[in-house]
């Protein structure tokens, strides 16, 4: 068969066809070679299987609690910061003050712009304290399906 050499289609898919052969073959070995760590009982690999399907969501869980945390977090230094520049300001009687609410700012003093955001900066600091507890039972319950995981799979 002639093959033009300057034809950089062909030789693209020559390549392609030989990296899919070449990981086929690798594939096929690794199947073959590999040795199952699952164990051979059903019940056994049933309940392995589960044991980690839990482990999964457990994990997903605490990952989404760590982000509320951080989220929280972010929301209380910005709400700190606000109070901390707002302080700053001079008081004044007809000092316009104006709190975002979604798309639109309402106009308010400044002693009710002071008490929402206290109000937001304890709701904040307790949802942050429910969410540590949280955090630390995923964290038992985690370590806690490790371990029936090693157990059940015969890993000690």
């Amino acid at each position: 068969m002639n093959v033009d050499p300057d034809n950089k289609q062909l030789e693209k898919l020559m390549r392609q066809a030989k990296t899919r052969k070449a990981s086929e073959r690798a594939a096929k070995n690794k199947k073959v070679s590999a040795p199952m760590t699952i164990p051979a009982d059903s019940n056994v690999s049933k309940e392995l299987m589960d044991l980690q399907v839990q482990y999964r969501k457990t994990a997903k869980d605490y990952q989404i609690v760590q982000a509320s945390i951080g989220a929280c977090e972010k929301t209380l230094k910005v709400n700190q910061i606000t109070i901390g520049e707002l302080n700053e300001i001079p008081l004044e009687e007809e000092r316009k003050m104006y709190r975002g609410v979604g798309k639109m700012f309402m106009m308010e003093n400044k002693d009710q712009i002071f008490e929402h955001l206290k109000d937001e900066i304890k709701d904040n600091e307790k949802k942050i304290s429910d969410y540590e507890q949280k955090k630390e039972y995923l964290e038992r319950r985690i370590t806690s399906q490790r371990q029936n995981i090693m157990e059940c799979a015969g890993v000690r």
